[in-house]
């Protein structure tokens, strides 16, 4: 899928304000990480659909207001806002240099996936970081 500059530009906000950066804790943006844009655009040509859910964003979001927008979005446009949303996470948490800043293993989520443990305690010491964390995410 071929962006005009404009629109290049307008995704990677949009991606910087789903996923922001923690300078406190050194964690890219979606934007800065790299790559993540290249997923999502990768995944709209392949996918009609979605070509036409992202074109319908980019085109009806206000630049000038882009977390407002984002909020309106998310309830007028539910199924196409989801949508980016969710290749975002997936774009972002599958990279294997933003597991290990989370406490994950560096290899790849799939095809064998994590060996998640059934020891309650282990798995309680595994999240532990992640719960005391608290929330990282732009509250909309």
């Amino acid at each position: 899928m071929q962006l005009t500059q404009e629109h290049q530009q307008l995704l990677d906000d949009i991606l910087d304000a789903l996923i922001p950066a923690n300078k406190a804790q050194n964690i890219p943006s979606a934007a800065a990480l790299g790559g993540v844009k290249d997923f999502i655009l990768k995944h709209a040509e392949n996918n009609q659909d979605f070509e036409k859910q992202l074109t319908h964003i980019l085109t009806n979001i206000e630049a000038d207001a882009l977390v407002d927008s984002l909020k309106k979005m998310e309830t007028s446009f539910h199924q196409e806002f989801q949508a980016l949303l969710r290749l975002t996470y997936m774009g972002y948490y599958s990279r294997p240099e933003i597991r290990v800043l989370f406490g994950l293993s560096n290899k790849p989520t799939q095809p064998d996936g994590y060996d998640v443990p059934s020891d309650e305690a282990l798995l309680a010491n595994l999240t532990a970081s992640v719960v005391a964390r608290g929330a990282c995410y732009l509250k909309c």
